[in-house]
């Protein structure tokens, strides 16, 4: 179950991520998802810290 509350809190800020990124600098919304999703692989592979 906390995996779940981890995932939804993760989804959400990566709305809050992707929606300031659209309206600061749309150029850029593609490196800010490859960022993103960078952290969240992170998050989820602590072997690999």
């Amino acid at each position: 179950m906390k995996l779940f509350y981890y995932s939804a809190a993760g989804m959400v800020a990566a709305l809050i991520v992707l929606w300031g990124a659209l309206i600061l600098d749309s150029a850029n919304i593609l490196q800010q998802m490859s960022v993103l999703m960078h952290y969240i692989e992170y998050l989820f592979k602590p072997s690999e810290r």
